[in-house]
């Protein structure tokens, strides 16, 4: 995708046009602005993150599928990928996406909240004290979210493997022994490597 690859800021119409192998005239009779192209591809992406994230009332995955959601998230976090380096840009241009967007991070800090909780009722995470689990979902969401632009800004390669090891290792320290046994399985770490408590 052109905004990927160029930034948001960066593509016109007339460029996006170019790209897609469409006319401008074509593509503006669908889109009139890039304002309306933006709240089409905002809708499909919260859309499809829907699918990776469930609704708070919705999430309760195990272990495992809390890994495949990371994945998941990951994987539609490139395809969205301008959308988290220009985030703040897109916000202040489009008002209506802000505010959307503002709802959109509560109910996935919750959904994380609430997946956190079920693996407490499972008996591999134990909240150590009131208020941790809520931290600790924000905690995720800002890694997870920042990953991309945080390790442009250093120059790292943006890794989906990297990014899953400083998650789980967020979330060690809340580990029971079950847990970091389940965990270890998940992320198939030699013996050296794994995850201790």
């Amino acid at each position: 995708m052109a905004f990927n690859q160029h930034g948001y800021s960066n593509v016109s119409m007339q460029k996006l046009a170019e790209t897609m192998g469409l006319s401008p005239g074509n593509l503006t009779y669908h889109f009139r602005k890039k304002e309306d192209l933006m709240i089409a591809l905002y809708d499909l992406f919260r859309e499809e993150m829907s699918l990776v994230i469930p609704p708070p009332d919705q999430n309760t995955p195990d272990s495992f599928k809390l890994d495949y959601q990371i994945k998941s998230f990951y994987k539609l976090q490139q395809r969205f990928l301008f959308f988290y380096l220009d985030l703040l840009e897109i916000e202040r241009a489009y008002p209506v996406i802000a505010e959307q967007h503002y709802v959109h991070i509560q109910n996935q800090i919750k959904s994380l909240e609430t997946g956190l909780n079920y693996n407490i009722s499972r008996g591999i995470i134990e909240d150590k004290d009131s208020g941790t689990i809520q931290h600790l979902a924000q905690q995720i969401w800002i890694t997870a979210v920042f990953w991309p632009r945080q390790a442009r800004v250093r120059g790292l390669e943006d890794s989906l493997d990297d990014m899953r090891q400083t998650i789980w290792r967020q979330i060690l320290p809340y580990l029971t022994v079950k847990g970091a046994k389940e965990v270890n399985e998940i992320l198939n770490l030699e013996s050296t490597q794994q995850l201790t408590l």
